[in-house]
């Protein structure tokens, strides 16, 4: 049997966190989220690091995602990294599942671009501080995004969910997709 890896991935402040929670509770499989280890990293260095407002911290957080997950591939379990994937990482992910020849399935969230920058605004200052950033206009988020290529991440079987309206997501039928694909 191959070993299984769930991606979750797409723009922020659309709802992949909490999908990826709710996936890891249904499924019984560990989930890895970037920001989650972000914050345990920052609580390590402190406020006052300058380690942690250097922005090769996210790279450095999915380099211990990768490791991660490739610990979970060699013992053929399954487990789920949720991030805000950029194309750079595509090779990083690409050469795990070679390695392991293991399947992946991907969940790539977008929506609309105003609906995000407004939701991305409402939770700025709900955030942990390592998450802070300068992000002023709508502009720069939408560019920002777009030019980070968080639209662009498939890896396997590649499913695009519109999270403009939560209340559309068939988050019910997602966790079935996952399930028959982990099994």
């Amino acid at each position: 049997m191959n070993p299984k890896l769930i991606l979750i991935a797409g723009h922020s402040a659309t709802g992949k966190s909490t999908f990826a929670h709710q996936l890891s509770h249904a499924l019984g499989i560990l989930n890895f989220s970037k920001d989650t280890l972000k914050e345990a990293m920052g609580n390590g260095f402190g406020v006052e690091s300058r380690v942690m407002h250097d922005k090769d911290n996210t790279a450095a957080t999915i380099n211990i995602m990768v490791h991660i997950a490739e610990c979970f591939l060699r013992l053929k379990q399954p487990c789920i990294l949720e991030a805000n994937f950029r194309p750079p990482q595509d090779a990083q992910i690409q050469a795990l599942l070679e390695k392991y020849d293991a399947h992946c399935l991907t969940f790539l969230f977008g929506g609309d671009m105003d609906v995000l920058w407004q939701r991305y605004k409402q939770r700025e200052n709900e955030r942990h501080w390592v998450h802070k950033t300068i992000l002023q206009d709508r502009d720069r988020f939408v560019n920002g995004g777009i030019k980070a290529g968080f639209g662009e991440f498939c890896k396997g079987r590649t499913i695009h969910v519109d999270a403009t309206d939560f209340s559309t997501v068939d988050y019910n039928g997602l966790i079935e997709t996952a399930r028959q694909f982990v099994v």
